[in-house]
């Protein structure tokens, strides 16, 4: 997570699972090498280490491709969700001037904290919270820091613990 441009008029945020993703390839590729051994030193237990490594490469590899990129637009009056994945891309745009503030929900006590990014429109058309993170995750401090730069840029004045709900 983290802001790939910001100027008075546009601010544009990439979000995607990358530690969690490039832990699973790392994992799932050590795996794969292990498989891949036993299978040359004649085990045939080997393919099944071989098969389960690729199995977590591949969701570690699926992860890191499926970006969420949000950009908000002063001159365009716009804010926009684009979410990347298998079956290609999808696109929402919400008039920015009804967009109240980027908001991070948490869920759980304790170190199972876990937590959701999301944009609030209070009102109109695309009233209700659209997801910028597929699900519940941790890492609560990357996406309260991202929340507060893009509250500041919207001119949001949001203290550290109203930035944050619970469920």
């Amino acid at each position: 997570m983290r802001v790939t441009e910001e100027t008075p008029d546009r601010l544009s945020a990439s979000i995607r699972a990358t530690f969690t993703g490039v832990f699973c390839a790392v994992f799932g590729a050590f795996f794969v090498l292990i498989g891949g051994a036993a299978l040359a030193g004649g085990q045939a237990q080997g393919a099944i280490i071989l098969v389960a490594g690729g199995g977590v490469a591949a969701l570690g590899a699926f992860l890191l491709l499926r970006p969420t990129r949000l950009v908000l637009d002063r001159r365009a009056n716009t804010a926009t969700i684009t979410r990347s994945g298998l079956r290609g891309q999808s696109r929402q745009a919400i008039p920015l001037d009804q967009v109240a503030k980027l908001h991070v929900h948490r869920k759980g006590t304790g170190s199972g904290r876990l937590y959701h990014l999301v944009l609030w429109v209070p009102e109109g058309a695309h009233q209700g919270e659209h997801p910028l993170t597929r699900g519940y995750s941790t890492g609560g401090w990357r996406k309260g820091r991202l929340a507060r730069r893009v509250n500041a840029w919207l001119g949001v004045k949001s203290q550290k613990p109203a930035s944050v709900a619970r469920l």
